[in-house]
């Protein structure tokens, strides 16, 4: 995993920024771990907490975690992870309309619903488009 990780910085241009944190018991490190939502699980007879996670931020406070990288879920791990940072990287979800004249049983046509959710009117006609 460290590899992968080390890549994607590597590659991402200067973009992406990769430090590796071992927490050790009732460290700030620890702390910030469970900040960020990465959890530890217990190890050996004295309960020790063991760390495999994933924290990401961006430059506008967005955050986002993989608690805990499974190793039984190791086929969907790359893809975790470029979605983690897709998701910092592009804050915004993108918005999607349906717009039809066919009326669904609210009495509104759904173009009447999105100009009434909307701050910008919808284009009724295909030709205004």
């Amino acid at each position: 995993m460290r590899e992968f990780l080390e890549e994607l910085a590597a590659r991402s241009g200067g973009r992406l920024r990769l430090h590796v944190i071992d927490p050790q018991p009732f460290s700030e490190e620890e702390d910030r771990a469970s900040e960020l939502g990465v959890r530890g699980t217990p190890v050996g007879g004295a309960g020790t907490q063991f760390y495999f996670g994933l924290a990401g931020t961006n430059s506008t406070d967005g955050r986002a975690a993989i608690e805990f990288f499974d190793p039984n879920k190791e086929q969907f791990l790359e893809y975790d992870v470029v979605k983690l940072v897709y998701q910092l990287a592009n804050p915004k979800k993108p918005v999607v309309a349906w717009l039809s004249s066919l009326a669904d049983g609210s009495g509104l046509r759904s173009a009447e619903r999105a100009d009434a959710r909307t701050v910008g009117r919808v284009q009724r006609s295909a030709a205004a488009l």
